[in-house]
């Protein structure tokens, strides 16, 4: 980001507890575009707030499909 790559962060399933940390939250701060699946979210009774963008697959796809580089942990 430093270098003025965008970077997308996007949590599924258990990752999406990890929205509010505050590292991550930090990040944002610093223009990591965060995003969060909606339905992880809503599965594990997290309310929806401007932590993270909340989102489906859809958009994921749109962004891998934009991407010149993706990586995914696991």
């Amino acid at each position: 980001m430093k270098r003025g790559v965008h970077v997308y962060l996007y949590c599924i399933d258990e990752a999406v507890l990890g929205v509010a940390d505050s590292h991550l939250q930090q990040l944002k701060a610093n223009g990591l575009n965060l995003y969060a699946c909606a339905y992880g979210a809503h599965k594990r009774n997290l309310a929806l707030t401007d932590q993270a963008t909340f989102a489906g697959l859809t958009v994921v796809n749109d962004i891998i499909a934009g991407t010149d580089r993706f990586v995914c942990f696991n």
